[in-house]
Parts: C-alpha cells; sequence; structure tokens
C-alpha cells in the first residue's frame, strides 16, 4: 500500500563535533529522531512502512530506540513493555534478530530471562492476560524480579546503544564520503 505522506529519514547532518560530543544513546537519539518523531501516535501500517523504508542496516538503531524509549524509565515500564512485545511472536523475534546482529549479546541475555519470567506468570493461563499494575502487588517476588532484571538491562542496553552508535557513526562517514567519492586529499 503506497502511502502519500513523506518517509521520515533519519539525520544525517550531524557534523563531526558532534559526533565527537554526543554520548552513544543521545547520537542514536539525535540521527533517529526524525523516524521517529512523526510515528508517534501514528498507525501501525505507517510504522510498518517508516521502518520498511529504512536502510536494512539502520533497522536494528530502530528497534532498539523504540524498546528503549518505552522501557527504559523503571522496572514497572520494562515489565509492561517486554510482556506486550512478547503478546505478538514476531515482533519479539525481530528485536531479538535485531540485537542479534548488534552484536548485543548481553541485551539478548537479559531479554531472555525476561522472556522466562513473563512465561512462568503466564503459565497455564488462556488467554494470555497482558502485564497489568496488580501484577505487583499479587506477586511480591514478580516485583523484585523485574526490578534485578531492569538492573540487568540498563548495562546491557548502553552496551547495545555503543554498538549502534558505531553503526550511525559509520553511516555518517558513509554518507558524509560515499565508496569512490573523492575526498580531496588525493
Amino acid at each position: 500500500m503506497a502511502t502519500s505522506l513523506p518517509m521520515p529519514t533519519p539525520d544525517y547532518s550531524l557534523t563531526p563535533d558532534q559526533l565527537a560530543e554526543l554520548s552513544d544513546r543521545s547520537l542514536l537519539i539525535r540521527f533517529l529522531e526524525p523516524v521517529l518523531a512523526p510515528l508517534r501516535g501514528a498507525s501501525d501500517i505507517r510504522k510498518k512502512e517508516a521502518f520498511d523504508a529504512l536502510p536494512q542496516k539502520l533497522r536494528p538503531l530502530f528497534l532498539l530506540r523504540v524498546l528503549d524509549r518505552h522501557a527504559a524509565g523503571s522496572a514497572w515500564e520494562y515489565y509492561v513493555w517486554t510482556g506486550m512485545l512478547l503478546q505478538t511472536p514476531d515482533t519479539w523475534a525481530g528485536l531479538l534478530a535485531a540485537f542479534r546482529e548488534l552484536g548485543s549479546l548481553e541485551l539478548l541475555e537479559t531479554l531472555a530471562d525476561t522472556a522466562a519470567v513473563h512465561r512462568k506468570r503466564l503459565e497455564g493461563k488462556s488467554p494470555a492476560p497482558p502485564p497489568a499494575a496488580s501484577d505487583f502487588e499479587r506477586e511480591p517476588g514478580l516485583r523484585a524480579e523485574m526490578e534485578a532484571l531492569h538492573a540487568a538491562y540498563e548495562p546491557a542496553v548502553a552496551e547495545a546503544y555503543r554498538a549502534a552508535a558505531e553503526r550511525v557513526r559509520s553511516a555518517l562517514r558513509q554518507a558524509a564520503y560515499p565508496p569512490g567519492a573523492g575526498t580531496g586529499s588525493e
């Protein structure tokens, strides 16, 4: 289905000074903001179109930023967001593939442990209920497990941002000096 809306593109206008000064997380946020901002509140179809319009090598960055934007704030947010993602197996598998492509093994391990906690919570329940505010109140052990997983998530996602930022820096260098283009130093 074609859309009449322009497809957002990452910010390739970052200067060399900005590349050097921005933290890995800030760099990824700045780079992807033109892609993500128009998608807030957009339909799932529009979000998929924008995702599909990204070059393949930038898609893992998009998924990392989307996950972290929703899951970083607290153990509760991490619990809810990962629980919702697990209820759409194709999306969960896509996230795992993206983080595998980035080489984010610690993040993959943390997400696997998180999935195990969610699956244990849902054991024998059909249909699977979405995560609810009362889950932490009813199951204090669940709160403790998710707090520990969220604590493990923070350094793991920081490492994923490091890998993602390297990809951004590489993409920006390639945009500034595409293969075969003269750099003036010949």
